[in-house]
């Protein structure tokens, strides 16, 4: 019975982490984003309210890699890119 409930958790285990990163590449694959043109002009002061960026893909989740390259990072990051 032990055994059952090790295995129920292992199991747990591995399924939350094959799905913390789930933008990310697989393993030796590139990750890639998609750039598109911004529909209209976009003014560089830190507010995303313009339409080009509710629309721009998002990047993330990222993990650090200090003091463990395996951990999430402390605090989330999300980069969108348009031109």
């Amino acid at each position: 019975m032990t055994i059952r409930i090790a295995l129920t958790i292992l199991i747990a285990i591995l399924l939350a982490a094959a799905q913390a990163q789930p933008g990310a590449a697989a393993e030796g694959e590139p990750y890639t984003l998609p750039i598109r043109k911004a529909a209209g002009a976009v003014q560089l002061d830190g507010v995303l309210d313009e339409p080009a960026w509710q629309t721009a893909a998002a990047t993330g989740p990222f993990s650090q890699n200090f003091p463990f390259d395996t951990s999430s990072a402390e605090l989330q990051t999300e980069v969108r890119m348009t031109f």
